[in-house]
């Protein structure tokens, strides 16, 4: 059974020219279970244009094409995505991976031996105050603007560098409450641990992204996995791997937040985005 679309109406219209001759309560529920069986499989993923090029249809759903995304690691957004026909609201993205960014170049310098080998103590308020709380107002903003991945994530790594900042502070007395340095180092290396789970996760959700996008989350899982693997061993080549990670991780951070506020208004360097395979972009939506 094929589907016509009207282009006056978000859903489509059923097409019964091609339904064999019955009573119009079988051609009803010929519809109703041919529709239910595509929104169990979830046709989102299917992207058609109208003759005329101006509506996009995501599934069962009819949008302006003016109105549709691509991904973008300026917005952390990782997929197809609707914005508002007016934009009342600024970019928060910039804000979070700016104020993660800036620590994590830090802690890499230090992690390779800069400031003291392995002595980090002074990103306590950093992590705090810098990453913890740009990272959760830029979450809460995201979620605002229906921006789920990006809510959850600078949200999540918001919490996970206000406790990182809180546990190494001195006087949270947390370190010290451990009979010896070792025993807190495996302590942490399994909470760090649950941190390398949750950036491969999210890494896998940037597949589809851009290039920029998908690096900048492989950096921060591979950062968190050589975290993890010192933190167990006390190895100082390990620690010299994971500062070269979070230098990595801290430079792609910066890059994709100058992408995010550079235009042609205000800067001689626009970033474009190159996408990964798979991504759905706007010149290869059918028409």
């Amino acid at each position: 059974m094929s589907h016509a679309y009207n282009e006056n109406e978000k859903n489509p219209v059923p097409d019964v020219s091609r339904t064999s001759i019955g009573s119009s309560s079988s051609v009803g529920r010929a519809y109703s279970q041919t529709q239910f069986k595509e929104d169990e499989h979830n046709d989102i993923t299917r992207c058609v244009t109208s003759s005329d090029g101006e509506y996009v249809y995501l599934g069962h759903q009819k949008f302006k094409r003016s109105e549709i995304a691509t991904a973008f690691a300026g917005t952390f957004n990782p997929g197809l995505h609707l914005v508002g026909k007016q934009r009342s609201y600024a970019n928060p993205a910039p804000l979070g991976l700016a104020g993660v960014s800036i620590p994590t170049i830090a802690l890499g310098i230090m992690q390779l031996g800069g400031g003291g080998l392995g002595n980090t103590n002074v990103l306590a308020g950093a992590g705090m105050f810098l990453a913890g709380i740009c990272l959760m107002l830029s979450g809460m903003w995201c979620m605002f603007l229906e921006n789920t991945f990006g809510g959850t994530v600078f949200t999540v790594f918001g919490g996970i560098w206000l406790s990182y900042g809180y546990v190494m502070a001195p006087s949270s007395g947390i370190v010290a409450s451990y009979a010896s340095i070792e025993d807190f180092q495996h302590a942490m290396a399994a909470y760090v641990a649950t941190w390398t789970l949750f950036a491969f996760m999210c890494w896998a959700l940037t597949f589809k992204s851009t290039v920029m996008f998908c690096t900048q989350f492989m950096w921060i899982s591979f950062m968190f996995l050589t975290a993890t693997i010192q933190l167990y061993t006390n190895s100082k080549a390990w620690l010299k791997v994971t500062g070269v990670f979070s230098l990595l991780n801290g430079a792609f951070g910066m890059y994709n937040m100058f992408a995010g506020m550079a235009d042609e208004t205000n800067s001689y360097f626009v970033i474009k985005p190159r996408f990964m395979p798979g991504a759905q972009v706007p010149t290869e939506i059918e028409q």
